[in-house]
């Protein structure tokens, strides 16, 4: 079961990652696209371990219900507050010119 998971996990992962790359290119010069899809790429795995600790210290200190719970609880304050700041890349105001302008 746990190797299910894991592949399944992997898969996921695995079609994910050409939208990241879809995501991110609009925003650097093709000349910063390797160093930005380096830091993204880096801050998941570093996330992976201080999130994998983090929980073993929570596991540890205050059970493993809130351990479970608090990381939770933050990832979808995190998704709330990131909908309320979220930036749309510089190429949609060109487009938003040209519906506007008809010229383009």
């Amino acid at each position: 079961l746990l190797a299910f998971a894991w592949g399944v996990n992997g898969v996921a992962q695995s079609l994910a990652y050409p939208l990241h790359v879809k995501i991110l290119s609009p925003w650097f010069a093709p000349n910063q696209r390797g160093t930005a899809m380096g830091v993204w790429a880096t801050s998941q795995q570093v996330g992976g371990v201080l999130s994998t600790a983090l929980a073993a210290f929570l596991l540890g200190t205050v059970g493993w219900r809130f351990a479970v719970v608090l990381p939770a609880v933050f990832s979808l304050a995190a998704c709330i507050g990131l909908n309320f700041i979220q930036i749309d890349p510089p190429w949609c105001k060109l487009e938003a010119k040209v519906v506007e302008t008809g010229v383009r």
